[in-house]
């Protein structure tokens, strides 16, 4: 059963067990991929008004393919040509009502296409009770016309030590209050199809409304046994709501 909290990207199951996902639905972890490994430079900067604040997305599988975010108060600068030059024409966005609206952003391979991407500042949902839940920054995209993605990173002062958000990467699960579990018992468990980024708040997770039909994670259960190897069961988890 799925369930909407924080902008609509948690996913929740009641079911046993640890969570894999199926190698159909999404590529496994890149074991030697390391986002410590890119380099935060910037070739060129225009001359801001305000103490810019600094975000790098990568993207693609192997994150090859990166574009600085540069905020320099209501204005953004956002390097579409990936050559870490903001200072060329277009690419410089004011922001109305607090959102950026960046547009599409390509990889290098001139074909892998991100559409809708927008920056929020302090954007507001509601948390219950008549309370709001802010977001300083909100970065959303849609990934190569697949499925929509999140992330809330904390803008950096410098751009040696901002953020990497990494959209369109290799997914994983995340789950929430893991716990060991009797066999037969019914649990229920809370989890996050993601893609981890560097520095606070930089992982990028997908809305589970956007997530396709005919995709569905697999689940594996193992259970240990007395005097010898454990046991495991797998299921397709294909129901929600």
């Amino acid at each position: 059963m799925a369930m909407k909290q924080n902008g609509g990207r948690q996913l929740g199951w009641a079911a046993l067990g640890f969570i894999a996902l199926a190698p159909q639905v999404v590529p496994a972890q890149t074991p030697d991929l390391d986002l410590n490994r890119i380099p935060r430079t910037l070739v060129k900067e225009p001359a801001y008004r305000t103490a810019p604040r600094y975000c790098l997305l990568a993207l693609g599988l192997a994150a090859k393919s990166r574009v600085w975010l540069a905020l320099d108060g209501t204005d953004l600068y956002v390097d579409r040509n990936r050559n870490g030059i903001l200072t060329e024409p277009g690419e410089k966005l004011t922001a109305k009502d607090g959102l950026f609206t960046i547009g599409t952003l390509v990889e290098a391979d001139g074909k892998s296409r991100y559409t809708g991407v927008t920056l929020g500042l302090d954007r507001q949902y509601p948390s219950g009770d008549g309370k709001f839940l802010v977001k300083p920054f909100e970065l959303q995209a849609t990934v190569r016309g697949q499925y929509d993605m999140a992330a809330e990173p904390i803008f950096s002062s410098r751009a040696a030590d901002a953020p990497i958000v990494h959209f369109g990467g290799p997914l994983s699960m995340r789950v929430f209050d893991p716990r060991l579990v009797q066999k037969g018992q019914r649990v229920g468990f809370r989890c996050l199809l993601r893609t981890p980024g560097l520095g606070e708040q930089a992982e990028a997770t997908v809305f589970h409304a956007k997530i396709p039909e005919n995709v569905a994670p697999a689940l594996v259960a193992e259970f240990a046994t007395s005097g010898g190897p454990p046991s495991r069961q797998t299921a397709t988890l294909k129901s929600r709501c």
